[in-house]
């Protein structure tokens, strides 16, 4: 099974696939080319393609839809000048997959960085959260699409050894490709972790309503 791994540059995509496919933290330069993987777990295998986030290499994306079983996307969460850029970019993609007659692909979108979020905006840094969450919980659940597919987001910090958001981002990731209902096109509600805003299990929307 494939895994596009997508978002702007800089918002951690290579370090993570080199993580998964090797145990070990690079440093890595900006992605020119694709890069292919494997990245095995006790019981699945997956493929992993990381794709370049630089503006010129977003026109390449496309070309690689037609094999994605999965679409992990990545949002550099303590770059809040460059929110806005990455939710739109994930807007347009979930557009185009909606576009295709094909199944829209599980998305996990991972808001990662937050520990480097917290660290330089202290307090506000939970408001800011909320507000990257609800534009992501919008740019994936466009009103009066005919339909829509399954999606999960976390909150995370992918350099940190054992890091909640990341583990539980990649279960999520086993379960849509290899255990979910065949058909099964229901939205699935954010998880959050850390558990900001909202609660897991309910979706932002539902809980600014109460």
């Amino acid at each position: 099974r494939s895994v596009l791994f997508l978002g702007l540059d800089n918002a951690g995509k290579t370090t993570l696939c080199a993580k998964l496919t090797t145990g070990h933290i690079i440093a890595a330069s900006p992605t020119t080319q694709p890069n292919g993987d494997t990245y095995e777990t006790e019981r699945y295998r997956m493929h992993l393609i990381d794709l370049g986030g630089h503006e010129q290499a977003r026109d390449m994306w496309r070309t690689y839809f037609g094999t994605a079983h999965a679409v992990l996307y990545m949002i550099d969460a303590a770059n809040i000048e460059r929110h806005g850029e990455a939710v739109g970019e994930l807007k347009h993609v979930y557009a185009d997959f909606l576009a295709r007659p094909d199944a829209v692909p599980p998305f996990v979108i991972l808001l990662n960085k937050d520990d480097k979020l917290a660290q330089e905006q202290g307090e506000a840094a939970e408001k800011i959260r909320g507000e990257l969450l609800q534009a992501v919980c919008d740019a994936v659940s466009p009103v009066g699409a005919p339909r829509t597919g399954e999606w999960r987001v976390y909150s995370c910090a992918i350099i940190k050894p054992n890091d909640i958001g990341l583990r539980g981002a990649l279960q999520a990731l086993e379960a849509l490709l290899f255990e979910s209902r065949e058909g099964d096109a229901s939205v699935a509600a954010p998880c959050i972790q850390p558990a900001a805003v909202p609660a897991a299990g309910k979706d932002a929307r539902d809980e600014k309503k109460t």
